[in-house]
This record gives C-alpha cells, sequence and structure tokens, in this order.
C-alpha cells in the first residue's frame, strides 16, 4: 500500500490544503513579485485541483460541505473573535462589578482560547452565549452602553459557527477507504502546498501575518483535529 506522507485524517488534509490555496490565491499579486512563475493562472488551478480532489477522492460536494467548513475558518471566526472581544471591554468597563460574572455566563472561560484560533473553544463559547443572553441580560449591558445590534450580530455570526460546525461533523464521517491513486494524489497535492508554503515562509520571514497563513501545522491547529490534540484531549479527561 502506498503510505500517505502527512500526519492528518485525509478530510482534514483537504480542508488545510483548500484554504492555504485560497490563501496562496489571494496573495498572488504580492507572492509574483518576487516569484513570477507564479500567476493568476496558477494559484486557480491548484484551488480547482483541490477542490477536484474534495469532490473525486472523498466524493465530497465542493461547493457546499467543504466550502462552508472553510468559511467558518476564512469569514466566521475572526469577525465573531473581535465582536467577542469589542464586547468584553464594554462590559468590563461599563458593569465593573458584575463584569466577570456576565462574561463567565456568557462563556468567556474560552475566550483566551479562542484568542489563539481554537475551533473548540469559538464553538464553546458560541453555544453558551447564545443560550445565556437572555433578553434581561442584553437590557442590562446595552441600557450600560453598549450598541444592541453588537449583541444581535454575535448572535447571528455564533448561529453560522453552530450550523459550520455540524457540517464539519458530517465531513468527520466521510472517511472511506482510500485506493493507492488517490492516496498518491493527496501526496502530491499536499507536496505542492508545502513547497509553496516553504518559499512564502523564507521570503516573509519577518512577517508572521504572512507565515501564518502558510504554515501547514498552525492552519491544521486552527481546525482542532489533529492526533496530537485528541490524544492531549483524551489524556486530561480520562
Amino acid at each position: 500500500m502506498r503510505q500517505r506522507i502527512y500526519n492528518c485524517k485525509d478530510e482534514d488534509l483537504l480542508i488545510v490544503l483548500l484554504t492555504i490555496a485560497k490563501s496562496f490565491q489571494n496573495n498572488i499579486a504580492k507572492l509574483q513579485v518576487f516569484r513570477p512563475s507564479w500567476t493568476a493562472e496558477t494559484a486557480t488551478a491548484l484551488v480547482t485541483s483541490i477542490q477536484d480532489a474534495i469532490s473525486e477522492v472523498l466524493g465530497l460536494n465542493k461547493k457546499s460541505s467543504l466550502r462552508k467548513a472553510t468559511q467558518t475558518l476564512l469569514e466566521i471566526i475572526e469577525p465573531l473573535y473581535r465582536k467577542l472581544s469589542f464586547l468584553k471591554i464594554q462590559v468590563e468597563v461599563d458593569i465593573p462589578a458584575k463584569a466577570d460574572q456576565i462574561l463567565d455566563d456568557l462563556g468567556y472561560r474560552n475566550f483566551v482560547r479562542a484568542s489563539k484560533g481554537d475551533q473548540e473553544a469559538i464553538i464553546n463559547l458560541s453555544a453558551k452565549f447564545i443560550k445565556n443572553m437572555t433578553d434581561d441580560l442584553k437590557k442590562q449591558i446595552t441600557d450600560a452602553g453598549t450598541n444592541p445590534l453588537l449583541i444581535d450580530e454575535i448572535i447571528a455570526l455564533a448561529k453560522q459557527v453552530a450550523e459550520a460546525e455540524a457540517l464539519q461533523e458530517e465531513l468527520k464521517g466521510s472517511s472511506q477507504q482510500l485506493s493507492e491513486d488517490a492516496v498518491e494524489k493527496l501526496n502530491l497535492l499536499y507536496t505542492d502546498i508545502i513547497g509553496i508554503c516553504k518559499i512564502v515562509n523564507r521570503f516573509y520571514y519577518d512577517d508572521e501575518a504572512i507565515k501564518t497563513q502558510f504554515t501547514f501545522t498552525k492552519v491544521l491547529d486552527r481546525l482542532n483535529h489533529t492526533k496530537k490534540k485528541e490524544e492531549e484531549k483524551e489524556t486530561t479527561t480520562a
């Protein structure tokens, strides 16, 4: 049997590859300056090849399940965290005597982990926020000075996170035995992406924002699906 050269689940691999390929596509104008062979066509072809692998190798709908799962990371979690952070500071300033209890009730014990891109922490915080943001609590916070629209936006994004998490659970259950040709295809895509990451990280060695987008392990950690994290979780809960 052909061996996988990556140490994660096949479906997780494809989510990470697609996420990095999208970053490659979004930054292509900047990257092309120091590597002219990287063009918009190159980036589009890479994204398409990964989407095709998603459809062909795992039998997933590339225009719904995987795309929505990736959008969770790129379009929902980061703005949700920013809004949660803005609400947090306002509660602390406006209602200092009750701030700790209010924030605890709303799930902010997960806030530090969420700030590091931990998907599980964002999911847990979102669920508790939705559950415990009662009309009375909302009125208390908004009467103290917070715009009620901010709370409404957080709830809307939190619900999207819950929906996207359900999609990712669907992805987890989609694993199947892959043929040697399929494994080889994934190995080649992984090699291509790792090559891009190495070049980008070397050129932008002092730009953490770019490096984070083009570091495989960091993107994988954001999914919170690595075997190492699963083993640590099992150890702490045993």
